[in-house]
């Protein structure tokens, strides 16, 4: 298969064509892919220059999609044409089917959501509070002179303050999304119109109206975050500003043929717009003399919104991942995806007509927050230090047993894991019937809800933790009772006792917890488990039980051994200390009538013949496991201490990971980050968490982290 990119000339300052080739060249290492070409015209090319620099491209990236490329013409001077990629959000319209009957897949690469809402938010501060006028103002004076002095602290354009106002977002994508997030922080009422109401949990701080006219009339400030199609074109046109109030403020950073310009222009005549701020045009570049330009209150940028440094090599990046998932027959982001393109594709069945099949929890389910979950996939050559993983990998002696044992998979495994579950019930003093094997403590978590959970049972835990819990509920009909972690981060047990009820079915304790690593002394959880009501499962989640230092800390597996009379069910893992964490094995201890009917639901040979030897040679090599506690609490401790000295507030660590607060969105420092090849987690937007690594990886992410941190500004408080 032969790539052929077409970069789009340098328009900033900060960044070379060699350094964008650099990543481009990441095409080159796809499998499939024979050849790559990376050309880097003078100016953007036409779509009939673009023809012959595509020659015979059986993909084609870096070009706008529209219906000047994507047409009869184009398509048949290049039948191997298989895949276009745009480096943008959006598209203009073209014909799909055209393209459908062509074999071609299109993509768009949605690489710059914070980074477009940051300069929409920025169009706003300039429009409500005039700072390039002041600021050009202040440079004109001769301060030295007396007689000026009265023009000092003077503000001779009107500034309007954001508190309390009402803001419409329409379009309530990623990019609408973000911008919404930030303004939310200023103290205003947040509107949103969407073609699709957003049922996601994420949403709800947005008040969704039923209809673009509702926003219109109801907000101070109009944003607008809709794709170009034949049913948005002009959706901003004279009636539909006769609608907006009196002095609202309309920002457009999305396309410009949403906005008919006469009547925009109109709008700011009259004054019935106090201001707007585009970045965007109908015709682009505009032509000398539009009307629009010459509008009074209008703030114009020439298209640059998108235009950064990390935003424009995020963008390659992303390209090069959606191509290798489409090469993969992978979902990727489709505009357009007949199905039949890459090996192994699969047609995607009508979405409506997918929802009438669904299960009532799985359509009423809010999205996954799982990793495990998502539609994407890690980069190579990245350090990995977003996922728990043990840096130290397996023992030795269990990859000795692995490569010793490839021979003797071709048969299957045993499907009761008798050696293993004997094993583990061997180490701590139990009978084999007290131990469930499960393809990671998270298979075990899912069998919990399928045997556990009916309809409208309420399940509590403490928030945030381990996503597969809450996932665990939903799936099932269950209903969420999510209570706050205390000021230190931690389970709130008295917040939780209070909230047991008679419908309380399950409550959850995941100790360390995950994402904030904190943990609760044991004595206390077990003091907080025998206060439960006879109806009440109790799951205590112990995967990170290993690398607790603390001296008298002990497992709940303790209740268990002295044949506790209540439900209790405690899990474990062998993915983090152990090492295992590709191979897919964690257990379930808890009273063997419980385990009876856990084993109702897993699923047949659900952990592989490969996976039981690793665990159980694992668990014979305890000296291995004692390396890994030692080194990590020293590594543990040199990230605490330099996120300390860099002036994060940190969780008190005590598994192999750390919950910290740059003080910063965390979105933007994990996507810094990951521009220097360091991957990191980010639970929430205040606070993101890191794999305690190698002595080497933890030096370079210190390092790493105290440039994003010099580079990124504060977060509003």
């Amino acid at each position: 298969m032969k790539a052929v990119v077409i970069q789009e000339p340098i328009a900033q300052p900060d960044l070379t064509p060699q350094e964008l080739t650099a990543r481009w060249q990441a095409l080159a290492a796809l499998p499939g892919v024979d050849e790559v070409t990376i050309l880097t015209p003078p100016a953007y090319p036409s779509a009939a220059e673009i023809g012959a620099l595509a020659a015979d491209a059986d993909a084609l990236f870096g070009v706008w999609i529209g219906p000047d490329l994507i047409n009869a013409d184009f398509l048949a001077r290049h039948p191997r044409l298989r895949y276009i990629a745009t480096l943008g959000h959006g598209w203009e319209p073209f014909d799909t089917g055209l393209a459908r009957a062509h074999g071609l897949t299109v993509t768009n690469t949605v690489y710059g959501a914070q980074t477009i809402a940051e300069y929409a938010f920025a169009l706003l501060m300039e429009v409500c509070h005039h700072i390039s006028v002041q600021n050009a103002r202040l440079r004109v004076f001769d301060w030295a002179d007396p007689a000026n002095a009265g023009e000092f602290c003077k503000a001779v354009v009107p500034q309007l303050e954001l508190y309390g106002k009402t803001v419409g977002v329409v379009g309530l994508g990623e990019i609408g999304f973000a911008f919404a997030r930030m303004v939310a922080g200023f103290g205003v009422r947040v509107l949103g119109f969407s073609a699709h109401r957003k049922q996601d949990p994420r949403y709800d701080f947005i008040t969704q109206v039923e209809s673009l006219d509702e926003l219109l009339s109801l907000s101070d400030i109009v944003s607008l975050h809709l794709p170009h199609t034949p049913e948005t074109e002009h959706i901003l046109n004279a009636a539909a500003f006769a609608k907006m109030k009196d002095g609202a403020i309309l920002i457009n950073t999305a396309r410009g043929a949403l906005v008919e310009e006469a009547a925009l222009a109109a709008a700011l005549r009259t004054g019935k717009l106090r201001a707007a701020g585009l970045d965007v045009l109908t015709e682009e570049p505009p032509r000398h003399g539009t009307p629009l330009l010459q509008a009074p209150n209008l703030t114009v940028t020439g298209h640059i919104a998108w235009l950064t440094r990390a935003s424009r090599l995020r963008a390659i990046e992303m390209a090069v991942d959606n191509f290798a998932h489409y090469l993969r027959g992978e979902a990727c982001s489709a505009i357009v995806q007949p199905g039949d393109l890459a090996p192994n594709t699969k047609k995607r069945g009508n979405m409506m007509q997918v929802e009438t099949l669904l299960r009532r929890s799985i359509r009423e389910k809010p999205a996954s927050k799982r990793s495990a979950r998502q539609k994407t996939s890690t980069p190579r050559d990245m350090v990995r230090m977003n996922l728990n993983e043990n840096a130290y990998g397996m023992s030795d002696t269990v990859q000795q047993a692995l490569r010793a044992s490839v021979a003797d998979n071709s048969m299957y495994q045993d499907f009761y894991a008798y050696d293993i579950r004997k094993k583990v019930a061997d180490l701590h003093g139990l009978t084999a019937d007290h131990i469930l094997i499960g393809a990671g403590s998270s298979a075990v978590i899912d069998m919990l809800g399928e045997v556990f959970i009916n309809y409208g049972d309420e399940v509590l835990y403490c928030s945030p933790t381990y996503e597969a819990f809450p996932d665990m509920v939903s799936d099932n009909g269950g209903v969420r009772v999510e209570v706050p972690l205390t000021a230190d981060y931690r389970f709130d047990l008295a917040a939780l006792r209070a909230a047991v009820t008679d419908k309380t079915k399950m409550v959850i304790l995941v100790n360390p917890n995950n994402p904030t690593g904190t943990c609760l002394p044991a004595a206390e959880v077990e003091a907080f488990v025998r206060s439960l009501p006879d109806h009440v499962l109790a799951v205590v989640d112990e995967a990170y039980f290993e690398y607790v230092d603390t001296p008298g800390h002990y497992s709940l597996i303790r209740l268990v051994q002295q044949g506790y009379g209540k439900p209790l069910i405690v899990l474990r893992t062998f993915s983090k200390i152990y090492g295992l964490a590709g191979l897919r094995i964690g257990y379930a201890v808890a009273d063997p009538a419980l385990i009876d009917q856990l084993m109702k639901a897993c699923q047949a040979w659900n952990v592989s013949r490969i996976a039981t030897l690793a665990a159980t040679v694992a668990l014979d090599d305890q000296a291995y496991v004692e390396k890994v506690r030692a080194a990590n609490t020293i590594e543990r401790q040199r990230l605490y201490s330099g996120l300390r000295a860099l002036g994060c507030t940190v969780a008190e660590p005590a598994a192999n990971f750390l919950y910290f607060d740059t003080g910063r969105d965390a979105a933007a420092v994990s996507g810094a980050l990951a521009g220097r090849r360091i991957l990191i987690g980010t639970p929430n937007a205040r606070f993101n968490r890191v794999t305690v690594g190698t002595p080497a990886e933890n030096a370079a992410f210190l390092q790493a982290l105290a440039e994003v941190l010099d580079a990124l500004p504060k977060r509003a408080t």
